[in-house]
């Protein structure tokens, strides 16, 4: 997670089935809190507390600021370059050269 912001992204420039892919966190805590061991377990179901996504180049990920996120483990296979950003509204109040 990053603080104080709004909007998080990736962008994909180099990337394959053998690189480093984003994993985000189921985002609700009492969820988290209270959930109960599914089976089976060694597949992506609706009830799962993480989900991957495999990227290809150019692919564009957006997602809320507060999602908790992270990338597996990338064992220098492929070439991997991405973009990460964070995007935050600014209050009025607070912009400057208001038009």
């Amino acid at each position: 997670m990053h603080w104080n912001q709004h909007v998080s992204g990736f962008y994909f420039l180099k990337c394959s089935d053998e690189t480093s892919y984003p994993v985000f966190h189921e985002p609700r805590t009492g969820a988290r809190a209270t959930k109960l061991k599914m089976k089976p377990n060694d597949q992506i179901l609706d009830g799962n507390d993480l989900i991957h996504f495999k990227p290809k180049p150019g692919t564009l990920i957006l997602f809320p600021g507060f999602l908790e996120h992270e990338f597996s483990v990338d064992h220098g296979k492929d070439p991997f370059r991405f973009i990460h950003f964070n995007l935050q509204a600014v209050p009025k109040e607070m912009a400057k050269d208001e038009l």
